[in-house]
């Protein structure tokens, strides 16, 4: 998910709203280019909370999968 304020753009955690390590961008003209892990994220909370037991994947700096189980 893509956020923006008066100072650029930076992508978020769905879940959480935590921005996404080096997202940053310097304009709001400019969006950054949002890791799969945190697209599926947004997918994954775009009609609320997922159903119990739904594996949740933790986004890490590298923008990369950590397997964690709920």
């Amino acid at each position: 998910m893509i956020q923006c304020d008066t100072d650029g753009c930076f992508c978020v955690a769905a879940h959480n709203g935590l921005i996404a390590f080096d997202t940053r961008t310097n304009s709001t003209n400019t969006f950054p280019h949002c890791s799969n892990c945190y697209k599926l994220l947004k997918q994954l909370f775009a009609h609320g909370d997922p159903p119990k037991g739904t594996f949740i994947p933790k986004c890490d700096v590298a923008y990369a999968f950590k397997h964690f189980l709920p």
